[in-house]
């Protein structure tokens, strides 16, 4: 009984350790993953963002015409599903994005995923119109 009570004691100590060291380190506990780009159009894209751990504050995704994008440069929030549209975007144009979640202070990034936009759909001339393909019934 005295050797578990020591080992138990032991373990309590090095995890009040480690723990009060990931704190003053400004360590988070949170981990984030982004997801597959998804439904990617010329203006507009789907992904995922995995969260776990807390406390979060704000989770979402960055992304940026340059790999290692940061929410500074163009971020986009999760709805209650993790779910995230990465609107305004450029078509034709290769974007890189990671899933992140603020805890207190601390920004985690998780994975880089990249994706390009589709071209633009082509517009007719003469109209400024978008260009219809009509398709012919055999009778």
């Amino acid at each position: 009984m005295k050797t578990f009570h020591k080992l138990s004691s032991i373990i309590c100590t090095l995890f009040l350790v480690s723990f009060t060291s990931a704190i003053s380190s400004g360590q988070s506990n949170v981990s984030v993953s982004t997801g597959n780009i998804t439904m990617i159009n010329s203006t507009w894209a789907s992904c995922f963002v995995g969260v776990n751990g807390s406390p979060v504050s704000e989770k979402g995704a960055c992304c940026w015409t340059k790999p290692a994008p940061t929410i500074s440069q163009k971020k986009f929030l999760a709805n209650s599903q993790n779910a995230v549209k990465l609107t305004g975007l450029a078509p034709g144009t290769k974007y890189w994005v990671r899933g992140y979640a603020k805890s207190g202070n601390i920004i985690v990034y998780g994975n880089e995923m990249s994706f390009t936009t589709t071209e633009a759909p082509k517009t007719n001339q003469n109209t400024g119109k978008k260009q219809e393909t009509k398709q012919e019934t055999k009778k």
